[in-house]
This record gives C-alpha cells, sequence and structure tokens, in this order.
C-alpha cells in the first residue's frame, strides 16, 4: 500500500483509461477490489518474511540445542572412560595375576552395565558407582564399584541380582578399601548369566531389611 500511495495519479486515473480503451464496462468497485487484492497480496508476503525469520530463529536455536546436547554427552564419554580406567587400575591392583578377572573384563565379547549412585549426596561429594561384567562364555561374573563411603562397624554392603527368570541372588558382604573400591567374583553356576537389575543396600549386619538403604542400582 505504501508504494500505491506514491503513485495516486495512476490509482485515480486507472479505472478511467480502462474503460477508455476497453468496450467493456468496467465494474465501478474495480479500484477498491484492485487495492484490496494489492493489500492482501502485501499481507501474505509479510507473512512469508514473517514465517522465514521464524524458520530461521528455530534453526538457529535447535543448533545451539544440538551443540549442548553433543558437549553434553562428550562431558559423559570422557567421564565414564575415565571411572573405567580408574576402575581397571584398581583392579589390577587389588586382583593381581588372576586370568579369570581379566578373562571377563577385557574380553571383546564382555557385556557391561553401569550401577549409578541412588538417593541424597552431600553438595560437592562426588557419587559413588559401579559396574557389572559378564560374559557370555563364563558362568562367573565380576563386579566393581568405586568411591563408596566406608560403611560403619555395624553395617555392610550387600549386593542384590535379579536374573531373568526373576530369581534374587544375595551376594556380600562386600569389602570395600579406603578409596572405596571394592570387586567381587561370583560363579553363578551356569554360562552366559543374565540379569534384569542389580542393587548395592547399606544394610545393618543383623540384616535388618527396613532399614537397608540403596546405594547403587540398575534395572533394564
Amino acid at each position: 500500500m505504501k508504494e500505491l500511495d506514491e503513485f495516486p495519479d495512476v490509482t485515480e486515473t486507472l479505472p478511467a483509461v480502462l474503460a477508455a480503451g476497453s468496450p467493456h464496462r468496467l465494474p465501478a468497485d474495480l479500484r477498491t477490489r484492485v487495492l484490496r487484492a494489492a493489500e492482501v497480496r502485501g499481507g501474505r508476503t509479510s507473512r512469508r518474511l514473517e514465517l522465514r525469520s521464524a524458520f530461521r530463529g528455530l534453526g538457529a536455536a535447535a543448533l545451539v540445542i544440538l551443540v549442548v546436547g553433543l558437549g553434553i554427552w562428550n562431558v559423559q564419554l570422557q567421564q565414564a572412560l575415565a571411572q573405567d580406567r580408574t576402575l581397571l587400575q584398581q583392579l589390577r591392583d587389588s586382583a593381581g595375576q588372576q586370568p579369570l578377572v581379566f578373562d571377563i573384563v577385557d574380553s571383546a565379547q564382555s557385556q557391561k552395565v553401569m550401577l549409578r549412585a541412588s538417593g541424597p549426596r552431600r553438595p560437592g561429594e562426588e557419587p559413588p558407582y559401579g559396574k557389572l561384567y559378564t560374559n557370555p562364555n563364563f558362568s562367573q561374573i565380576v563386579v566393581m564399584t568405586g568411591r563408596l563411603p566406608e560403611p560403619s562397624a555395624e553395617s555392610e554392603y550387600v549386593l542384590f541380582l535379579m536374573s531373568s527368570t526373576g530369581a534374587t541372588t544375595r551376594i556380600g558382604p562386600l569389602s570395600v578399601d579406603r578409596s572405596g573400591f571394592t570387586y567381587l567374583v561370583h560363579d553363578t553356576g551356569a554360562r552366559a548369566p543374565s540379569f534384569t537389575a542389580a542393587r548395592l543396600y547399606l544394610e545393618p549386619k543383623s540384616g535388618s531389611s527396613p532399614q537397608r538403604v540403596l546405594v547403587l542400582t540398575w534395572e533394564r
């Protein structure tokens, strides 16, 4: 409309010129219709520009989210790799030359699940973590944990494993060193053991279950 306003003479004389050059009689509302069509077209163009601008904004936001997400994923991956290196080094120091342990842990066929910390933690405190290793060629499993708080004289760590058949196995107590590291090798009695959940509890040595505290957990 601003462009049409710059040519008032054209818009005023357009109907008369068309009428003089044509044998047909022009509708009386032609000028109004032409101006209205120009307004509608101008509005559509404006909306298209607005949509393009909005899509550009959404694209930029999506790119930022992607970059941030990749950054977070990379940090988590680096943390997991660092935990693996730490646990494996502690395992070498503790297990010595036990070939069975490293056959299960280091094999390309081994499967690993992460046990994550559960429950509240003090601000700035590094959470404990654990890993459960199985191998289809062995009936034994290897469990390692790191950064576990040292239990009191009246409490101990106990691991519960839930198999795919629904059976629950209690393993423990686990001995924890001063750094919070522990590992155990458990023979399930059958090759290629499979589990649906693993939970590590800190419980009284009396075995009173209502006073159990869930420390680490994994569930398929």
